[in-house]
């Protein structure tokens, strides 16, 4: 598989800086991390299980790279019949032509809103983006 990077580049291998969470997103006490080794976070994980245990149905993304990762985790929830919804504003690619290109094709499949209108829906339904589900 094509990668784009050099034999010295390495992205998000497994005790390098490219895996450290970023401090600002470090998780909380209470927090389910899932290690994700594949484009899909849902691909050898639990993800499924857990969201399902929690009957939580829709998938919020956010993240990189947009025609990789995010893509790929957003056609996996959607076969799991999950509603899908994208951050446009939280996720990026090293290439802005790739990038705009999948938000487009995401754009036809599924729900593709500005972070700030999410927050604000959850604000006006009285939920902190903080606040924990059961």
């Amino acid at each position: 598989m094509k990668r784009g990077f050099t034999a010295d580049h390495v992205s998000a291998v497994e005790g390098t800086w490219g895996a450290d969470v970023v401090s600002a997103l470090a998780p909380m006490a209470g927090d389910t991390v899932i290690d994700k080794r594949r484009p899909s976070g849902f691909f050898g994980t639990d993800l499924d299980r857990i969201l399902r245990a929690r009957r939580i149905q829709t998938v919020i993304l956010a993240g990189v790279s947009t025609h990789g990762c995010v893509e790929a985790t957003a056609r996996d929830a959607e076969l799991r019949d999950y509603y899908v919804v994208l951050l446009e504003d939280c996720v990026g690619a090293y290439n802005d032509d790739l990038h705009q290109a999948a938000v487009a094709v995401m754009a036809s499949r599924y729900e593709v809103v500005d972070s700030r209108v999410l927050l604000g829906v959850w604000s006006s339904a009285g939920i902190s983006a903080l606040q924990k589900t059961s």
